[in-house]
This record gives C-alpha cells, structure tokens and sequence, in this order.
C-alpha cells in the first residue's frame, strides 16, 4: 500500500491506524480524528478501491487488505499503534489480530462491527439477512450511486435524534468527491462480509480490545457483539444508548473520550 492513501494527523505517538467501513474512505473519520489528534497520531487509510485509493486494483479481499494495512505501518515507519476499525473495517482489524499479521497492535479497537455480518436462521438480533445483502448486491450492479446512497440512508433509520443540520454534515462525511468506491471493490468486498464468519476460526486474540457499539445499530446489531466473546476477552465494552451506526459522526466526542481513556489506561 502507497502512503500517499493515508492521512497523518496529530503528533506524537502512539498512533490510532482507523480502517474505514463498508463503502466509505478515509474521510469518515474526520470528526473523530479532529477530536484526537491533540494528544494522538491518528492515520487514516483508503483501503484498495476506495478513496484516494479507488484507481486501485484488486483482489479487493480482507486477507489483501490485512497485508496493505501491515505494509503502510512499515512503511510509515510507526512503532507504536492502536488499530481501529469502524463496521467492515472492524472485521478486518480482528482478522489482522487473529491471524496474528506483524507488526502487532497494542490494542484493538471494534466500532460497530461484529465477526459475522449476516445472521444465522433469520436471527435479526445478531446481523443482517442473507437476502438483504443479496438484494443490495442487485443494486450495486445497477446503480452503485443509489445504492449506496440507499445503505448509507439506513444509518438514520435506527431512532437516533439528528438534527436536520447535523445529519447534512455527516452524509457530506460519507458522500465525498470520491463517492462512490470502484463498483467491484463494493461488491467483492459486500461478499466478503456475506461470507466471513470469524466464529467458526479456532483461534483467539489475547490482546487488548475495547468494543464500542451503539444501542440502536441497524446494520450491526448490538446482539452481534456478543460474538466476540469466543474470540476474543474485551477488556472494556461501551454502549451508547442514543447512538446507531456511525457514533464517531454523531457522537464523536463522547466516542474519542472513550477511546483516549482507554488507551491511556493500558
């Protein structure tokens, strides 16, 4: 991976890499990294196929993707890290910890994102329906703009108060001169979620982990985050009860001063 599709922000370390989610780049972490980069070095990436990085080629795969994020902290020369991931990119970050891919985190940071996106027998509590995902695939190949446009719209779908201001903001967050990704990184990567299931690994990650999650999440069920627990201890969880999908865009405060703590009490 070129470091020309990263983002260095703040100053000293150690460094919080973030992984973007599903259809999303780099720029969706910018509430987040304005709230950190006063006491953090906060690197933001574009996974292959998305952002800066959307000319790309693929394999657009997680185990690729695992392999660009160890080359770029290399290559940026960062010794010290905390890896974050958002939804997609939160499955990504714990394959990075499970298979054990160097160099290592000091700690691993899931924000809405559960190890199996779709849900077994129609369990709606833990993730999403088979044919759900199946029926945004049919139109990604049709018209990757509104259906992507379509999944980001769900995020409000949840109960969470937003301001007609404040939900402008965030879609503009989502929404960049870039949108939307390279049409078959959307799709290899939507099968790529359909088809993980990080349960069914038989190894664990030791580390450090805290799991954020929001209580009105749609698109990763907060049921989902009970199956972390066979794969890996948390050693702190954080709810919020007014919060879906995205809390690092409507909630960005509260979601840095978690994570400040909690890296400061490692």
């Amino acid at each position: 991976m070129k470091t020309d599709v990263a983002t260095d922000a703040g100053g000293d370390e150690p460094a919080i890499v973030m992984i973007h989610g599903w259809g999303q780049n780099s720029l969706c972490f910018s509430p987040l990294v304005k709230q950190l980069s006063p006491c953090f070095r906060v690197i933001t990436l574009d996974l292959a196929g998305h952002g800066k990085a959307k000319g790309e080629s693929g394999p657009f795969s997680f185990k690729r993707y695992g392999r660009d994020i160890a080359s770029l902290i290399r290559s940026m020369r960062i010794s010290r890290f905390h890896l974050l991931g958002w939804s997609m990119g939160g499955t990504i970050g714990a394959m990075y910890c499970l298979d054990r891919i160097e160099p290592c985190p000091e700690s691993l940071i899931l924000m809405c994102a559960t190890p199996r996106f779709v849900s077994t027998k129609g369990n709606f509590l833990e993730g999403q329906h088979i044919a759900a995902v199946r029926k945004m695939e049919r139109q990604i190949k049709t018209d990757p703009v509104s259906g992507l446009r379509g999944f980001i719209e769900r995020f409000f779908e949840s109960g969470e108060k937003i301001s007609a201001q404040a939900r402008e903001t965030i879609e503009n967050s989502l929404i960049t001169e870039d949108f939307p990704p390279d049409t078959e990184a959307l799709l290899e990567t939507l099968r790529e979620l359909a088809n993980t299931d990080l349960t069914a690994q038989n190894t664990t990650y030791k580390g450090n982990v805290l799991i954020i999650n929001g209580a009105l999440d749609k698109i990763c069920p907060s049921g989902g985050q009970k199956l972390w627990k066979g794969l890996m201890a948390p050693s702190a969880q954080v709810t919020l009860e007014s919060a879906g999908h995205a809390p690092h865009l409507t909630l960005s405060h509260q979601v840095a001063h978690h994570i400040a703590s909690y890296i400061s009490n490692i």
